[in-house]
């Protein structure tokens, strides 16, 4: 019997944190009257039940999944490199890239390369040249309605995208916003939703001066692999190698550029839905019973429930069986798992491989060095242990540097003082470069996030020895929006919320609900004396 997760394995990462924030904003949009919020490495939705926070979490997993090209295969596991163009203007044989231009741009790229530049932010104007094709090729957009309202509807679960149009109104509209220096306005991606049609617009304004991320074109493979060939083609004796070359680095220049500018909807998101005490539960119970009907296909047929896009996603990866396959990959995060399992859950994840039968996920109390509890199958253990193992399941075998992360309630059926003890956990992925979105009814998570987020305010010296300690963020890597339902028009409000100077916290609704139990608690004690 083998026994997986006891194994470390660390590399360097990078971080992607860094750039303009990204603004989104939503009207109209299932029980949302107007959100405009502005993505941070960590962004929290707070508010009452029904306001919509996990429509808007929703629909940012959907522009995750648009952007960076993993809708085009929605059962592949892996980060695949995105593709918003699919190569047709730069594959056009027009008088742009004649062979004295070809030239120019791989002799251009091959001293740029050369260029020792180790700055954070290391950026390259592009030629007149290289930047009036790239402008073009951003412009030129091959996407249709059916790719992009398609992937909404899916992750939904739902029939027709205009049922995500707010009762009562026309239209639902989502636009993404986001500045560089290298334009002269921001960059737009407008999306409107109408009960019998809908529409798109992407806008590229007039180039400033387009400039190129150095440390992300010098890591990309397509275009280290079309510098690898300048020799081999140029002695080749084929007729189209410069061309070939050429173009292949006007791909790297196109993608690298576009996803500078969508930033970080270009990453790779996972998506943690409520509830997964149960989904946890019953992912084998319907894997069994699809194998078994597929067993029987033309026999009788085979009537399986829709399931929403984002479950549907998330239940392949809790596959014992797809898990070990994936056992394989050099992943960062492992270590954090683990203490995720030590200072959390107070025990480890363990999946056994019997000869002769599949899988199974197991639960130990108890850290490595004592193992003290027997272990015990992840069916019968506790919520607590069921809602955390998916997380530290991505952590140790899926998620890579600058993944985003999704979680709905990370403080279900959490003690309180392991509701605060994962969100520093939560922080510390955040400063090892992983985005994280929430949406959390927990008072407990907000007052961890504020401590959090006052302790950077300290020095090393200051910090020693305080709880958070190595878990701090600064400010603006920290956003809560609070959602709050009003009336005319009915729907809820999203609107930023700031640490409280005065109570030093993030003011959400709980102060309310605390007031009110206890003057409830004041008045039952003043009738009691009456008495």
């Amino acid at each position: 019997m083998r026994r997986y997760g006891d194994t470390k394995m660390t590399t360097s990462h990078k971080n992607s944190q860094d750039g303009s924030p990204i603004e989104v904003r939503v009207k109209n949009f299932g029980p949302i009257a107007e959100a405009d919020i502005e993505l941070r490495p960590l962004t929290v939705f707070v508010g009452p039940s029904n306001t919509g926070k996990s429509y808007l979490a929703i629909l940012l997993y959907a522009l995750h999944r648009i952007f960076n090209g993993s809708y085009q295969n929605i059962q592949h596991p892996f980060r695949r490199r995105f593709h918003w163009r699919n190569n047709q203007y730069l594959q056009r044989r027009d008088q742009t890239l004649t062979n004295n231009n070809q030239s120019k741009i791989i002799e251009w790229a091959t001293e740029l390369t050369k260029k020792n530049d180790k700055k954070k932010h290391s950026y390259e104007i592009l030629p007149p040249l290289v930047a009036s094709i790239v402008y073009g090729e951003l412009n030129s957009t091959d996407y249709s309605d059916d790719e992009i309202f398609s992937e909404i509807v899916r992750c939904f679960g739902i029939n027709d995208i205009s049922e995500l149009i707010r009762h009562s109104s026309r239209n639902a509209t989502i636009s993404i916003t986001k500045n560089a220096d290298y334009f002269e306005k921001p960059f737009e991606f407008n999306m409107s939703i109408y009960r019998r049609s809908n529409s798109f617009e992407s806008i590229f304004p007039k180039e400033n001066q387009l400039q190129l991320n150095m440390i992300n074109i010098k890591e990309d493979f397509n275009w280290q692999h079309a510098l690898s060939e300048i020799e081999e083609h140029a002695n080749s004796g084929q007729p189209d190698s410069s061309e070939y070359i050429a173009r292949r680095i006007l791909r790297s220049i196109v993608d690298n550029i576009f996803a500078e500018i969508i930033s970080p909807f270009h990453l790779l998101s996972y998506y943690f839905p409520a509830s997964r005490t149960g989904v946890m539960e019953a992912s084998h119970a319907i894997q069994g019973a699809l194998y078994d009907r597929i067993s029987r296909a033309g026999v009788e047929p085979i009537n399986v429930p829709l399931l929403s896009g984002i479950i549907a996603d998330f239940l392949p990866k809790m596959d014992p069986d797809f898990l070990l396959r994936s056992n394989y990959r050099l992943n960062l995060f492992r270590e954090h798992a683990e203490k995720v399992e030590e200072k959390v859950m107070e025990g480890r994840l363990l999946i056994e491989d019997p000869e002769g039968s599949n899988p199974t996920f197991y639960f130990q109390q108890g850290d490595k060095q004592d193992n003290i509890g027997k272990a015990i199958p992840l069916t019968i253990a506790s919520s607590m242990v069921t809602e955390l193992a998916p997380i530290i399941l991505h952590l140790r075998y899926l998620i890579d540097d600058s993944d985003v992360l999704i979680i709905e309630e990370p403080e279900s059926h959490l003690h309180p003082a392991k509701q605060v003890e994962f969100t520093r956990q939560l922080a510390l992925l955040v400063q090892k470069g992983i985005r994280i979105i929430i949406t959390t009814h927990s008072e407990w998570v907000l007052e961890a996030l504020t401590n959090i987020v006052q302790i950077s305010e300290l020095s090393a010296a200051q910090r020693n020895g305080l709880p958070s300690e190595e878990f701090f963020l600064e400010p603006d890597q920290v956003g809560v929006w609070l959602f709050k339902s009003k009336n005319r028009p009915r729907g809820s409000i999203v609107k930023p919320i700031n640490i409280n100077n005065k109570s030093d916290a993030f003011p959400a609704d709980y102060d309310d609900t605390m007031e009110a139990l206890y003057n409830e608690w004041a008045e039952t004690a003043n009738r009691k004396g009456e008495g």
